[in-house]
């Protein structure tokens, strides 16, 4: 379809003022935003004043053209501004606009309408129907499945006295990232926005761990990171928590239901991303039940999994002390997979750290809290790779409470990994295992140990060498190494190993082999997780010079 870009002042017009005034979509107590340029008509303008009251928020954009030609810096920032207010009951395009105009701002404003709610825009009878003409901004700047997931959004569509009237259909979650939220919580929560507790400092770190790769080598994270600030928040409202770490308050998803806040990515597990602000539910929600009193956020992305508690549990602990300190009646949660499920992991490690075991609420289903306290993950396993230096003081506490000092563990220690079909499995680790063992390496299966004889196994080690994957978590007990090394095929993107290793070793070598399946053009889970076999042939000689090294140095 051709859209013609030409305006009518008619359409800012939208009919009479009076009309617009008499809509049903304007009654009822919710927020009312009206979107104007300067040729908006003055009097339909004082008319809605008079209406609404405070309940009108006028913004002001810019000529319509800019709209159309830039539309991330103008949409946007109006899609920002939009969700400072937060539940939108209706909106109001009073623009002098194009249809085609109009579509941009729609695409970008309709998803802060709440369910039930309506989206009302000046309308010819002669123009085509431009809501449905979707196809004409495919390929534009959003993807096909954005556009049609926002036609899913539309409810019924009535023209009346100039103007066409969208409701909102369906519950649409605004998801707010780490990076803003400190500024957009207080202005789109209002009363129930949470207060700050505490902020741990930004700044920069730099490694002087040596990193050396072998074989095909993969894109590593820089030594030298920045790191943002961290922030523990206090939610005194009812908060809504479900699975993956998703806390919402009303249709707002809050930041700590993301498992890398710092990277731009906004993926939780219990939703489906409709564009890069807002979500739907994966499921409809539940019947939550709920638990009065003040809890403490301790749930990792995926319950009662080691590698998810070893990485996002633990880098949530900073703030227990303080928060407890200011609210002696606060208890800890953690989501765990089911009622039966025993969280023997996580219950070690948070009485470790020093919380009582009656202060800790397991749950398996979804709640309400009164109050919520949640603390800024220390721990950044994806893009901006990085961690946070506060969370050394975390492993020292651990590390005392759970590591006894032994003079006769083995300093050398590689982890293995129990074969599986889905979990990267090594098909000749039995030779591999030989290797090391043949250069006084004591082979050991982490996950047939308790978190107590993995604490002291690791915390006694020099030199921990083994599979890439949580098996090799267990670093964090270790006061210091001289050397790691990771063997992994290379369809594995996880740097947590890099991270462990460039906190606490001198020294990290990476031996790639081939995965059995690659990646492709985009992220593959198969790839992920794919089988492979450790490639002696490349690297057997160079891998037994280091570990002679690593011998003749321990001398």
């Amino acid at each position: 379809m051709i859209f013609d870009r030409r305006r009518s002042p008619d359409i800012a017009s939208g009919g009479s003022s009076t009309e617009l005034v008499d809509f049903p979509e304007l009654s009822g107590a919710g927020a009312v935003v009206a979107i104007a340029t300067e040729d908006t008509a003055p009097e339909l303008l004082s008319a809605l004043k008079a209406l609404l009251g405070d309940r009108l928020s006028l913004l002001q954009v810019e000529d319509g053209a800019k709209l159309f030609d830039e539309p991330a810096s103008v949409a946007e920032g109006l899609s920002q501004r939009l969700a400072e207010i937060g539940a939108v009951q209706c909106i109001l395009d009073l623009r002098v606009a194009t249809s085609l105009e109009r579509i941009l701002l729609w695409e970008w404003a309709f998803l802060h309408v709440i369910e039930g709610g309506s989206y009302v825009s000046p309308v010819e009878v002669s123009e085509p129907d431009w809501v449905a003409s979707l196809d004409a901004l495919v390929g534009r700047h959003r993807p096909v499945r954005e556009l049609r997931m926002l036609g899913d959004a539309l409810g019924s569509r009535t023209i009346r006295s100039g103007y066409v009237v969208l409701t909102k259909k369906g519950e649409h979650l605004f998801k707010v990232r780490e990076a803003r939220a400190n500024a957009l919580l207080p202005l789109r929560l209002g009363p129930k926005a949470p207060t700050i507790i505490t902020k741990l400092p930004h700044g920069e770190h730099t490694s002087q761990t040596i990193v050396i790769q072998h074989g095909t080598g993969q894109t590593m994270p820089d030594t030298t990171f920045a790191y943002s600030n961290r922030t523990l928040r206090r939610y005194d409202t009812e908060v809504s928590l479900g699975d993956t770490m998703l806390s919402t308050i009303d249709n707002t998803v809050l930041p700590s239901s993301f498992r890398f806040p710092w990277s731009g990515s906004d993926v939780n597990g219990a939703l489906v991303n409709v564009t890069k602000e807002f979500a739907t539910r994966q499921s409809p929600a539940h019947d939550a039940v709920s638990l009065p009193g003040a809890f403490y956020d301790l749930s990792p992305s995926v319950p009662g999994h080691f590698g998810h508690i070893m990485t996002e549990s633990v880098a949530k602990l900073w703030g227990w002390d303080e928060a407890r300190r200011r609210d002696p009646r606060l208890r800890a949660i953690c989501r765990v997979p089911a009622a039966d499920h025993d969280p023997v992991v996580e219950r070690t490690l948070f009485t470790a750290f020093g919380i009582d075991e009656a202060d800790i609420e397991w749950v398996d289903s979804d709640v309400v809290v009164d109050s919520f306290v949640s603390g800024s993950l220390l721990w950044q396993n994806f893009a901006t790779h990085h961690f946070h230096p506060a969370i050394r003081e975390t492993w020292n506490r651990l590390r005392r409470e759970l590591v006894v000092t032994d003079e006769n563990a083995p300093q050398r220690i590689f982890v293995s990994r129990t074969l599986s079909s889905t979990n990267r499995s090594c098909r000749n680790a039995a030779e591999v295992e030989a290797l090391f063992e043949r250069n006084g390496f004591v082979v050991v299966n982490p996950e047939a140990l308790s978190v107590g004889e993995q604490a002291t196994l690791f915390g006694n080690a020099d030199v921990v060498a083994g599979f890439a994957g949580s098996g090799m978590f267990s670093m964090l007990y270790a006061e210091h190494l001289t050397n790691v090394l990771v063997l992994s095929q290379d369809s594995y993107t996880a740097r947590n190993e890099f991270l462990y290793a460039t906190a606490l070793a001198d020294r990290v070598d990476y031996f790639w082999s081939k995965a059995d399946i690659a990646h492709g053009t985009r992220f593959s889970e198969e790839a992920f997780h794919s089988s492979w076999e450790f490639d002696l042939a490349l690297h057997e000689t160079c891998l037994t010079d280091l570990l002679q090294q690593i011998d003749r140095d321990a001398q």
